[in-house]
């Protein structure tokens, strides 16, 4: 009789890309002293539809990217940087996998294969750092 040791499968965290993106764009509009309803005045949305927009439910077109960066006072290319920072050190430091599409994180976790990020503020919180080094509030 064998015994096989069976070593149990590491499940994975994952966020998306829309989710880490929103966030940035939600502090960046906190520091201005926007609201969320302003914001979604200013692109002909319902309050809800924006607030999707930040929690990464359904990601930006380019077009609304581009007004919400001239609305917060920002270079969109700015607020892609950051993104992109805040996904690497998310995936580097912190061994979370920033899917790109918010559908393929759901995925993974309904197979199994991988567990929501649960820090709602992770990514906020690693911003606020990041910002804090180069652009003090």
């Amino acid at each position: 009789m064998t015994t096989e040791n069976k070593t149990p499968k590491e499940v994975k965290t994952v966020t998306s890309y829309s989710r880490v993106f929103g966030q940035i764009v939600a502090l960046y509009r906190e520091r201005g002293t926007r609201s969320q309803e302003n914001m979604a005045k200013c692109l002909g949305f319902s309050q809800e539809e924006y607030a999707r927009l930040e929690a990464g439910e359904v990601p930006f077109a380019i077009d609304q990217f581009r007004l919400v960066a001239k609305i917060l006072g920002r270079r969109p290319s700015g607020i892609v940087g950051v993104a992109e920072k805040i996904a690497t050190i998310l995936q580097e430091k912190h061994g979370i996998t920033v899917m790109e599409l918010h559908g393929d994180v759901n995925i993974v976790v309904s197979k199994g294969e991988g567990r929501p990020l649960e820090d709602e503020d992770l990514a906020r919180r690693l911003l606020e750092i990041y910002l804090s080094t180069i652009n003090p509030p």
